[in-house]
Order: structure tokens, then sequence, then C-alpha cells
């Protein structure tokens, strides 16, 4: 691929990301009636965000934490010249010690650990508890990076490694590794994923991922119920409304609006589905208003030292 059109493409995969993740914080958490609510002509303006208890955490044109683990990603990937897990944990564990805003408790323990920090998938494995921790999305975004970052025969296991220092559950891997197929196609082919290979892919490895699938691809987005308080930080909720953009807008903006208004855990969705909008159509057609975003000189830095590494891959 040229050069300067994987570039485009990657400058579209993190923008997207934190503008997503920066628009979608004004509706994380509620539901889909509070949304409308707050935002009766929808949320398109940082300046509008509420500023109630949760969001005052973060300034009105800042990102999350979903953002700064892809940056991780991307910072290890440049540093190293592709994906070195230890590298990319001790960033974490760096990250984490300056204490971020809204990280769950589980994984505030965790990357705090120097032995999970020396060891991170025994260390995972051993803390990973089935009986109680639903497989949550928080790994999703750092597998659009690491995407980019190994050869194709490489790309479970690559995925696999990346989701398992933090989530050790297979609806977590597949959900990954079906997020990392749908960013390489759309890198690559500029098309999505074909959905009888992402089928085949989730059958064996996973079929409980295999109806929220069928839902992103034959559904209503309504369908996917991502308000819910009991469901939304699925991983494979996060995955089918991604998807669902993917396969039913046909621009980025509405990829990322319609998952803003659709509330639930909507920075995560927004930036997820951002990625994938900003490749697909590119930089430029991310709204204009990412360009008020803080620190947006460092996300162009980072991404124009990351497309000459992804480009030994791509």
């Amino acid at each position: 691929m040229d050069k300067s059109k994987l570039n485009e493409k990657v400058r579209g995969a993190i923008i997207g990301c934190a503008y997503g993740d920066t628009l979608g914080l004004g509706t994380e958490f509620m539901t889909k009636e509070e949304a409308r609510h707050h935002y009766p002509d929808g949320l398109r303006r940082f300046e509008d965000i509420l500023n109630d208890a949760h969001r005052c955490q973060w300034d009105q044109r800042e990102w999350t934490n979903d953002t700064e683990m892809m940056l991780r990603v991307m910072e290890s990937g440049i540093a190293c010249r592709g994906f070195q897990l230890k590298d990319f944990t001790r960033r974490v564990h760096e990250w984490a010690k300056k204490n971020p805003a809204d990280l769950a408790p589980y994984f505030q323990r965790l990357y705090l650990d120097e032995e999970w920090v020396e060891n991170p998938l025994e260390k995972s494995a051993t803390r990973w508890d089935f009986g109680s921790m639903e497989a949550t999305n928080e790994a999703l975004q750092r597998c659009v990076a690491a995407a980019m970052l190994c050869r194709e025969e490489d790309l479970e296991d690559t995925i696999r490694d990346i989701v398992d220092m933090t989530h050790h559950d297979s609806r977590c891997h597949v959900t990954g590794i079906l997020t990392a197929m749908m960013t390489r196609d759309l890198l690559q082919k500029e098309e999505p994923t074909e959905y009888r290979r992402l089928q085949e892919v989730a059958s064996r490895l996973d079929p409980r991922v295999l109806p929220y699938l069928e839902l992103a691809h034959s559904g209503e987005l309504e369908d996917l119920d991502l308000d819910d308080e009991d469901t939304y930080p699925w991983t494979r909720k996060c995955m089918a409304s991604a998807f669902w953009t993917v396969w039913h807008c046909d621009n980025t903006p509405d990829m990322i609006h319609l998952l803003v208004d659709e509330a639930g855990d909507a920075d995560t969705n927004a930036c997820l589905s951002g990625s994938f909008g900003g490749i697909l159509y590119g930089v430029d057609s991310v709204p204009e208003e990412y360009k008020k975003m803080l620190n947006l000189d460092y996300l162009y830095e980072t991404a124009d030292k990351f497309t000459d590494v992804a480009a030994l891959y791509i």
C-alpha cells in the first residue's frame, strides 16, 4: 500500500477513536432516554457535554482511557518495530501509576502489580474470575492497533496475547480477533470482512459470539439494547455495535454519532466505530469537531511514526 494512503488511514484510526471517545463520554453510562433529555438534538459538540460528577473528571475536549490504551499499543509498536507484549505491559503499568480517571478497580490493581508486569499472561489467568466477571470490552481498542503490528498468519496469536494480558476469557479473545480481522480488511481491501469468514472464526473459537455477530449484520441497532445497565459493557455488544455501523452506515459521522446517541458505554462503542470509519473513509471524514481536542498534535505525531512500522506488516 502507498505510504501516504496508509498514513491517512492510520491517522483516521487514532483520530476517529479519540473523537468517538471524547464525544461519547458525554452520554456514557446514560440511558438513551437520559441522553435525549440532556441533548435533544443529539450530542455533536464538545462544549455541550454535561459537566456532572462523572464527566467533570475530564476536560470537555479530553479523551478517556480507551484512547490512552490504543496509544500505548502504538507507542510500544513504534519503539519495538512490532508488537512486544512485555514492553506494552510496562507502558500500561507506567500509565496506571498516574491514577487515570474511571479505571475500574480490577484493572487498577492488575496494572499496578509488579508481578503482572513481568508475567502478564500468567498473572491475568490467576486473577480472572469466570464466575463473577463478565467478558467486558476494554481490550477491543488495543486490537485495532495490534492488528497493524503483525503478519496475517500471526494475527490470532498476537490478539490472543494482547487480550489475555487482562481478559482471560474466550469471548474477549474472539471479539478481539474479529475486530482485528475487520481492521486489516478495511485497511487493505477497503471493504468489510466477509460475514461468513467472521462466522467461521466465531463458530470455531466461541459460538456465544455468534448471536451478536448476526444482530450486527442483519438486525437493527436498537436490537443490541446498548444502554441496558446490566449488559452495556459486554465485549460482544461493543464489537457488534461497531460492526453494525460498518455494515449499515456509509460515512464516519453517522458511524460515531449513532452510537453516541445510543448511550450506555458510548465512549467505548463510539471510539471503536470511529476507528473503523477513520480507516475506511480516511482522517478527513472525521467531523471537524475533532480539531478542538486536546493534544491533537500528539495524535498526528504518533500516527505518523506508527505508519512507518505498520508499513512493515500491511
